[in-house]
């Protein structure tokens, strides 16, 4: 007779124990005693036995321990995977920000340059107008100097 056989025959007896113990007493707690007690009778004489209670439960619990592992870390590589993306997007978000300013701010000193040296070129040509001026005004005296002469008055009358 195989462990099976065995475990069903025993659970059946139990069940009849059960059923005569609730009728001749007229107790249900009785019965659910001789239930309880039963079972554990039958766990501790055939469950010892048995092919499936025989084996290393260290690789049970070591597969658990694995299976969990594993989960987490997909877990965790996730969200590594995900923050890094995030911060990435930021960084890239922010360095488009940052050249936009930078080229705002190098417009505005080209500008500000080119808006100086027209200054200086206005000047320069303002310089060079009174300098032309002036160098004109030298000829024109040396020229009535060689014409006349002599050297004109610095006297200059309104009449």
């Amino acid at each position: 007779m195989g462990t099976d056989e065995l475990l069903q025959q025993s659970l059946v007896a139990l069940a009849a124990a059960v059923v005569v113990t609730g009728v001749a007493t007229m107790s249900s707690w009785k019965a659910a005693a001789t239930y309880g007690f039963g079972i554990l009778v039958i766990a501790s004489v055939l469950l010892p036995d048995w092919e499936f209670f025989d084996h290393d439960f260290k690789k049970y619990d070591e597969a658990k321990v694995n299976n969990r592992f594993k989960r987490e870390e997909v877990i965790i590589n996730g969200r590594e995977g995900d923050q890094v993306n995030k911060a990435s997007a930021w960084l890239k978000k922010y360095e488009r920000k940052l050249e936009k300013k930078r080229a705002k701010a190098m417009e505005k000193v080209q500008n500000e340059v080119a808006k100086v040296q027209r200054k200086a070129e206005e000047k320069r040509t303002l310089a060079e107008a009174k300098w032309g001026t002036k160098v004109a005004r030298m000829l024109e005296l040396a020229n009535f100097m060689r014409a006349v002469g002599r050297v004109p008055s610095t006297k200059r009358s309104f009449f």
